[in-house]
């Protein structure tokens, strides 16, 4: 039985924010810690750690993979999960190549992973981002527009999932 939890997450506009907190709001234990990995100084009182970032440009967010090289060594003895963020235009098989990356970060066995697609306002996005953005959706042959896929029955669903690997 896991009885500490830590939801710990990489956000650039606030919304991979609003998952970790859907997420945390949903699993059983006795403490559910929710921290931006900027501020997370120590796992090892914790017995479960689930970790979310968006992807761009294919990558995890370098504050994610600050945390990850930071806390390696943790990070090999704690069970974890993972949740990505990405456009919901990606494929399944874009998609399991995000988590394959994911899981060539970590250390040790990821528990169980998903990947959700979130939002785009486009009224956030700096220039570059907007440069970065229009070149995605003219890749993929989409009209550039802000978009929101963030549904919290999902993320209590994914939370729902990590308890049944907390009972075991």
């Amino acid at each position: 039985m896991y009885h500490k939890v830590l939801v710990s997450y990489a956000t650039r506009h606030g919304s991979t924010e609003q998952m970790a907190q859907w997420i945390a709001s949903g699993i059983n234990a006795d403490q559910v810690d929710v921290m931006d990995v900027q501020n997370v100084k120590n796992i090892r009182d914790y017995d479960f750690v689930v970790l979310g970032t968006p992807m761009y440009n294919n990558e995890p967010l370098f504050q994610m993979k600050s945390f990850i090289t930071n806390h390696r060594a943790e990070l090999e003895d704690v069970d974890k999960a993972v949740w990505l963020v990405t456009t919901e235009d990606d494929s399944d098989q874009t998609r399991q190549l995000y988590i394959d990356k994911m899981e060539n970060y970590l250390p040790g066995p990821i528990k169980f992973s998903e990947v959700f697609s979130g939002q785009i306002d486009l009224n956030e996005l700096s220039d570059l981002e907007k440069q970065q953005a229009r070149g995605y959706f003219n890749k993929i042959d989409v009209p550039m527009q802000s978009y929101n896929f963030l549904y919290e029955n999902d993320f209590r669903s994914f939370s729902g999932m990590i308890n049944d690997l907390l009972i075991k």
